[in-house]
C-alpha cells in the first residue's frame, strides 16, 4: 500500500499484513521489491491499478493474484 493508504488498509482483518511501498527513491523501491520477491505470498490484491503495482506483482510469489482495473 501507499504511505497514504497503510494505516486505513491495516483496519481489514483479513490481511495479515499490510506493507509500503516506498516512495520517490527509485534505489529503496528496487530494495524493497528485492526483499519481498524472497517471500511467498497466499494472495495478492492489486486495486490501485497504477503500472508499478502491475510491476511488482510479477517478481512476487503467490498462488493468486487479483487486479482490479
Amino acid at each position: 500500500a501507499s504511505n497514504k493508504n497503510h494505516q486505513y488498509a491495516k483496519t481489514f482483518n483479513f490481511f495479515d499484513d499490510v506493507l509500503v511501498f516506498p516512495e520517490k527513491n527509485i534505489f529503496k523501491k528496487i530494495n524493497f521489491i528485492n526483499i519481498i520477491s524472497k517471500s511467498k505470498f497466499d494472495l495478492i490484491l492489486i486495486f490501485d491499478g497504477k503500472d508499478r503495482s502491475f510491476f511488482t506483482s510479477l517478481f512476487l510469489k503467490s498462488n493468486k493474484k487479483f487486479a482490479v482495473i
